[in-house]
């Protein structure tokens, strides 16, 4: 426990819709990695799940250093520098490719790959034109376009001809933060934790060396920053390993292989249902990225069949609660997360109040 502050936000309704036409180049001829069940799972009409990671940091972001960075980091990720195609289009787009530029998606089964490609950063991130003096001093009006934003944003898809992630810049003072990036992943790239691994991973501070001194010289502080990313890149692939070693991802790697046994031609989809619920471990302590400190993180996804998702993510001392909501269904978003809100503040008092639990 030990949490000090708890604080909600809410996200409006998305659509859900089926995957689009794409692109298929014939850019290379080596070994391709096919899809994981569950990642082609991910592409269903019904199951066709983005990731969103809002994250407000204390300083405006610089889009050129930000875009830089990624180049350095993200980019260089199999997963976030790979397109997804079906190996069925890919024979399709040898024959036909002096015929047409794309080819439409259909229902035939085809084994989908991971296909490496040469990403234009410039498609990955976004920074919208805002009109600071409209927003100026007015923090409830910035609050509403940043969540307007992230609203408008989960009803839309990004294009399979390119790798499936993007950021968005919002260099707009808020209540939170000086400044906000949206990170919108498609769910087939990574779950939860992976993502958080790899976002601590470039993360800018150092691990507790007891024998490590204060650098003497620039030289010196580059090199332990980037030893320091060594050892963040480590100890997220050791949490990975750890994971994967567990019966839970055997258990989900066994379901998988059921859902493709008796279902070939079509993946099996998630469940319509009422509410989903999620949850996240975030980084214990506080952190920048690219050299800028993050004042919060807040995530949440869209594009499941589910009238309500609650989303929970932890950073420093504090908790995020994410809503994401059908408004046919949930018609005040904002009293169910003040309610929610309310109920883990006295959970919390409780906890405090009882004698030894904690100190």
């Amino acid at each position: 426990m030990g949490m000090e502050h708890l604080s909600c936000s809410a996200l409006r309704p998305r659509t859900h819709l089926g995957l689009k036409e794409i692109k298929v180049r014939k850019e290379t001829e080596e070994e391709e990695e096919p899809l994981s069940p569950v990642a082609r799972m991910f592409h269903e009409p019904q199951s066709n799940i983005y990731v969103i990671l809002i994250v407000g940091f204390k300083s405006p972001i610089d889009p050129h250093n930000f875009k830089a960075n990624l180049v350095e980091t993200f980019v260089k990720h199999p997963r976030f520098s790979s397109v997804q195609v079906s190996k069925f289009h890919i024979n399709l787009c040898f024959t036909f490719v002096l015929k047409t530029n794309q080819i439409h998606q259909v229902a035939d089964g085809g084994e989908m790959k991971w296909v490496k490609t040469k990403v234009d950063i410039n498609n990955h991130v976004i920074v919208p034109m805002v009109d600071q003096d409209q927003y100026h001093m007015d923090m409830a009006a910035s609050d509403k376009f940043v969540e307007d934003y992230v609203a408008n944003l989960t009803k839309t898809q990004i294009s399979m001809s390119i790798p499936m992630w993007d950021c968005h810049v919002l260099n707009l003072q808020t209540s939170d933060a000086e400044s906000t990036l949206v990170f919108r992943v498609h769910h087939s790239l990574g779950d939860g934790t992976s993502l958080m691994s790899l976002l601590i991973s470039c993360s800018d501070e150092l691990p507790s060396f007891p024998e490590m001194k204060k650098p003497r010289s620039a030289g010196t502080g580059r090199f332990s920053i980037w030893l320091g990313r060594c050892w963040n890149l480590k100890d997220a692939k050791a949490t990975m390993d750890r994971k994967k070693a567990t019966l839970e991802a055997q258990f989900r790697l066994f379901i998988a292989k059921v859902f493709v046994k008796f279902h070939p031609t079509k993946l099996a989809a998630f469940p319509s249902t009422t509410m989903w619920f999620s949850n996240v471990a975030g980084p214990q302590h506080q952190i920048s990225i690219f050299g800028n400190p993050v004042a919060f993180l807040a995530a949440s996804v869209y594009g499941q069949p589910a009238s309500l998702t609650v989303h929970i993510l932890s950073y420093s001392k504090k908790i995020n609660v994410a809503l994401s909501v059908d408004d046919n269904t949930t018609l005040n978003p904002y009293e169910l997360c003040d309610d929610i809100e309310e109920a883990l503040q006295l959970m919390k008092n409780t906890i405090i109040n009882v004698k030894g639990w904690i100190k």
